[in-house]
This record gives structure tokens, C-alpha cells and sequence, in this order.
């Protein structure tokens, strides 16, 4: 395969041989981007510029008014374990592979290396292959040994509406095996996350409060269900009463450390860690007002990360205590999945994350909090896990209570490297693999759903004396369709950074 012969794919360093950052500087220098445009046809796209968009160029032009046309933006982005291949998933439920090696070659030819970030490509790569599903991608996972140079350890995995899991050759593009589901009804069933384990010989599906266990080596409907509620009591006159992880399993993360463990996050906003063979529950972690929508462990798994939707905290738990270290800034005000990453080599001490707002937040982990002592993860659930609740309490709080609060609000760590002017919501991010001094790379897409005065239909039920105020919306809607001054303006982009040592203010 080129990616495998090509120069810059050579086999990634050693960990041993990485040399970890000891500052950051206060920016970062844009490598490339891939553009995505909203409501761009193909023969419009290719007539108006010579860099068609990878995302524009497959809508067909009887396609341009159709929602999944106007509305296809990147989704998430994540590098390949061996850090030779991009994964990107947009709207259109089209998974894009891209090629770093290619990816690079088209940064120098463009001459990025001494552009400015608001600079714009003279042509955009085209992705080495394009997988396709039939409905709404919900969730992507890498097999996590993958390496270029064993074709049959280059996989990953997706999830999604009304479909199998499927596991996907990254080499040719092709479906290697499915995983299916059932439910009570015996029709076939969609996990909401996928998570390979930790040394990458099972499939962990989340469902509606349980999860399932596939055996990577036998595909089919072969799998272990694991209840996360239990009933309890019962018995004596003792009230009957339902204990565990309630809500959808949102996202999944795995480490094989202490025997393999996994951690599961939903949407009812909490968090469990279980260990792999025996399904045992090792902790809970609540702390979020809302759905968790992704959990990371670090490469010691000794801390673990939790972020929310509609929450604008990232909060790191120490695993050992059940405490929460610090607490992370970033602006989540919608429903949409807001990923964020973690440095594989270095402890797992820098926090790369996006925000709703178009920043980019880089953050030191491992660097001391000047703030007060953060409360445990019961005073964190007593706080927030019910906002009604908190409201009542806070009018009477007094004492202990109100300092724990002082406390959670204080709090808050200020970000290492700050990035801005990306116009768009950064939705996902993904460190390279082997982020050190040598490689000083990440990856970020922006996007989300925009709509137009036409995705509204106006109300049948208007009294006739409306009749003329209703055509004059009809027409203002239609106009926005024709006139892009009228359009939701947006910056759909994957692009990638890189980073150098140096002072930080």
C-alpha cells in the first residue's frame, strides 16, 4: 500500500524514544484543511472554484435542496492507532479515510508551512477510500493495535441507525464482518457506542441500560448481555427497588490495565467503571447535569475524564480517591457530541478539546491547581445530579454546603493554548498517536446543523385574514433558498495543527 511505503509512514518512534513537550507555545500553525460546504451542489462547486470540496462534490446536483445536502458537515475525526490514517465521519453517514502521508504532500505543495491559519488550500486531498452507511453513524472505534504494516490489524469499527455493527477493512474499504443484535422481538437492534477492549480481542456495545459483549474472532449474533440494573430488596416487607446505571450507553471507553477495565457514560448522567471479564461494577461517577457524551481514561488509568452535552465542564476524576481533580471550560450549550482528547505518551498531560463558540483549548493536566479543593464525587452528585433539587437547596444552604460550592465554582483551570477564529463549532478533535517534539500534530473538524427560513412550513391552520402575511413568509423563505446572502453563514473544515515548544505565558 502507498501509505505503507511512502516516507513520512514509516513506523512510528518508540515511547521510549519520544521526547515530551516541556512548554507549549501560546499558538499553532495550520498544516492544511479539507473544506465542506452547506448546499453545494456538484456542478455549482466544480464551476465556481477549482477546489472542490470532498463533502460537496458527491451531492448530486438533484440533491442540492435536500436537508442531508445542506447540512453536511464533519461529525467527528480521529487518527488511526499507528498515526498513518485519518478517519473522518460527516452527515451524509460517509466515513472518510485519508492518507497522513497524502495529506502532507498536499500541506507542502500548498506551501502551509509558512501560510497564515486563515490561509485556504489551492486544492483539496481527496480521501483514499469512502465507506457508506445506510443510516445515522452513531459511533466510531479504531482497533486499537492496529498498525499499517499487518493488513489484518487495519480495522475499525461503526454503529448505526437500524444496523448491525459493522467492522470495516481500512485497506480496501470493504465490510469484513457484522455483529448483530436482537431484541425482544427478535429484530435486529442499533448499540448507540462501540468500544473495542483494551487489548483488542472483544467488542463492547452500549444499549438501553446494558451492554454486550461480542468475541471479535466470531462474528454474528453470539454475545454476552450484561444488565447494568439490578433489583434489590424484596424481602421481610423491604421495598423492591432498582440499583445501576440507568439511561442509553452514550460512549464507551477500554484500557487493559488492572485486568481490563471499561467505563461507560449515559445519558441520564452518570458514570460507571466495570472490569472486563466479570462485568463487576468498580465505581459510579456522578457529576453531570445532563447526558454524557464521551469518557476517556488515561494511559495509566488511574484518572478519568467526563464530558457532558450541554455542559460546559470537563471534569477529571482521580480513580483511586473518587474525587474530582479539576474541572475544564468549554462552551457546550447544544444537544451536539463535543469530543475531546488526551496525549497518549506523556501521562496523559495535555487536554485538547473544542467549543461550541470556534476555540480551540489545549490544557495542562498535570500542572498544580491554584484553586480550592475540589468536593468528592458524592458532594459533586449531591450538587448537581438533580438541578431542581439544587435549586431548592441553594436558597437554604449554609455552612459546609455553600463552601462546597464556593469551591466548585473556583474550581476552574485556565487554558494552556487558546486558538481562535475558527468560525464554527469545533466538534472533535484527536492528538496524533505519537504527539511529542516530533510529531506535534492534531487534528480538529468544525461543523454543525444550520437550517434555512424554508426548513420552517407555515401553519395550515391560520385564520384567512393571514392569507397575505403567510404568502409574504412563503416568499422571504423562498429567497433564502435562492439568495446565499440570506443563508446561515458556517466554515465546515478539517484541518490539522501543529504545535512547538516554547514559553507560555
Amino acid at each position: 500500500k502507498e501509505h505503507v511505503e511512502s516516507d513520512f509512514s514509516s513506523p512510528s518512534p518508540s515511547v521510549n524514544t519520544l521526547q515530551p513537550f516541556a512548554s507549549l507555545a501560546a499558538d499553532a500553525q495550520l498544516l492544511f484543511q479539507i473544506p465542506g460546504e452547506y448546499g453545494t451542489s456538484s456542478s455549482s462547486s466544480s464551476s465556481s472554484s477549482s477546489a472542490a470540496s470532498p463533502l460537496s462534490t458527491e451531492v448530486k446536483a438533484g440533491r442540492a435542496r435536500h436537508p442531508f445536502a445542506r447540512n453536511n458537515f464533519f461529525k467527528s475525526v480521529e487518527f488511526s492507532p499507528d498515526g498513518l490514517c485519518l478517519l473522518s465521519l460527516s452527515n451524509d453517514n460517509r466515513m472518510r479515510l485519508y492518507e497522513t502521508s497524502s495529506l502532507f504532500a498536499s500541506a507542502e505543495s500548498d506551501g502551509f508551512e509558512q501560510g497564515a491559519a486563515g490561509a485556504a488550500p489551492s486544492s483539496s486531498p481527496n480521501p483514499a477510500l469512502t465507506m457508506r452507511e445506510s443510516g445515522t453513524v452513531y459511533d466510531l472505534a479504531w482497533y486499537p493495535l492496529m498498525s499499517s504494516s499487518m493488513p489484518s490489524t487495519c480495522c475499525f469499527l461503526s454503529t448505526c441507525h437500524k444496523n448491525p455493527t459493522h467492522l470495516w477493512d481500512a485497506f480496501t474499504g470493504k465490510l469484513r464482518a457484522t455483529y448483530r443484535s436482537y431484541d425482544y422481538a427478535d429484530e435486529i437492534t442499533a448499540a448507540l457506542s462501540v468500544a473495542f477492549s483494551g487489548n483488542g480481542d472483544k467488542i463492547i456495545c452500549g444499549f438501553d441500560r446494558h451492554i454486550r459483549i461480542f468475541d471479535v474472532g466470531y462474528p454474528g449474533r453470539d454475545y454476552e448481555t450484561r444488565a447494568l440494573i439490578k433489583t434489590v430488596g424484596g424481602r421481610r416487607g423491604q421495598k423492591r427497588r432498582k440499583m445501576g446505571q440507568r439511561g442509553l450507553i452514550s460512549c464507551i471507553d477500554a484500557t487493559s490495565l488492572y485486568g481490563g477495565l471499561y467505563a461507560c457514560g449515559s445519558y441520564a448522567g452518570s458514570t460507571y467503571v466495570y472490569e472486563e471479564n466479570s462485568g463487576k461494577t468498580i465505581c459510579s461517577l456522578d457529576a453531570h447535569r445532563n447526558g454524557v457524551t464521551k469518557v476517556k481514561f488515561a494511559p495509566d488509568a488511574v484518572r478519568l475524564w467526563t464530558g457532558g452535552r450541554r455542559d460546559d465542564v470537563i471534569i477529571e476524576w482521580d480513580l483511586r480517591m473518587l474525587k474530582i481533580l479539576r474541572r475544564y471550560e468549554r462552551r457546550c450549550g447544544s444537544n451536539q457530541r463535543f469530543n475531546f482528547d488526551i496525549s497518549p505518551n506523556d501521562g496523559g498531560r495535555f487536554l485538547l478539546t473544542g467549543s461550541q463558540s470556534g476555540d480551540l483549548f489545549i490544557y495542562d493536566t498535570l500542572r498544580a491547581s491554584s484553586s480550592s479543593p475540589t468536593p468528592t464525587a458524592t458532594a459533586a452528585k449531591s450538587a448537581s445530579s438533580n438541578p431542581a433539587k439544587q435549586a431548592e437547596s441553594d436558597a437554604g444552604d449554609t455552612g459546609d454546603d455553600a463552601d462546597d460550592a464556593d469551591d466548585a465554582k473556583m474550581a476552574r483551570e485556565k487554558p494552556l493554548v487558546h486558538l481562535k477564529g475558527l468560525g464554527d463549532a469545533v466538534n472533535s478533535v484527536s492528538f496524533h498517536p505519537s504527539f511529542s517534539q516530533q510529531f506535534p500534530y492534531f487534528a480538529a473538524c468544525t461543523g454543525e446543523r444550520k437550517f434555512w427560513l424554508s426548513d420552517f412550513d407555515q401553519d395550515d391552520d391560520d385564520d384567512d385574514d393571514d392569507d397575505d402575511e403567510k404568502q409574504k413568509g412563503n416568499d422571504v423563505a423562498h429567497s433564502s433558498t435562492e439568495n446565499p446572502s440570506l443563508r446561515p453563514t458556517a466554515r465546515n473544515v478539517l484541518a490539522m495543527y501543529s504545535l512547538s515548544a516554547g514559553r507560555t505565558s
